[in-house]
């Protein structure tokens, strides 16, 4: 099973990157999920997930959405957005 995690940003948005630790986090605790920042501007994701808000974090196995959480938040709550449990 393919498990990846998008994290919608912009480079200068400081929500996005206070969570980028929390992501970081998340994946070392669970190395089987690939990774990706996507620019909300550069990238045709962005305007076919239809973001609105960022950061944004969409979390896909086999390349269906299976969660998708907005606005800065904690691990828990990505890990729970995800499925998972810690």
């Amino acid at each position: 099973m393919s498990k990846k995690l998008w994290h919608f940003y912009l480079p200068q948005c400081s929500a996005c990157a206070e969570l980028e630790p929390i992501i970081q986090r998340v994946l070392r605790d669970h190395y089987e999920i690939s990774y990706e920042r996507v620019h909300l501007a550069q990238d045709p994701r962005a305007k076919q997930f239809e973001i609105r808000k960022i950061p944004t974090l969409i979390y896909l196995e086999d390349d269906a959405v299976k969660g998708r959480l907005s606005g800065l938040t904690d691990y828990a709550h990505v890990l729970t957005m995800m499925g998972l449990t810690q």
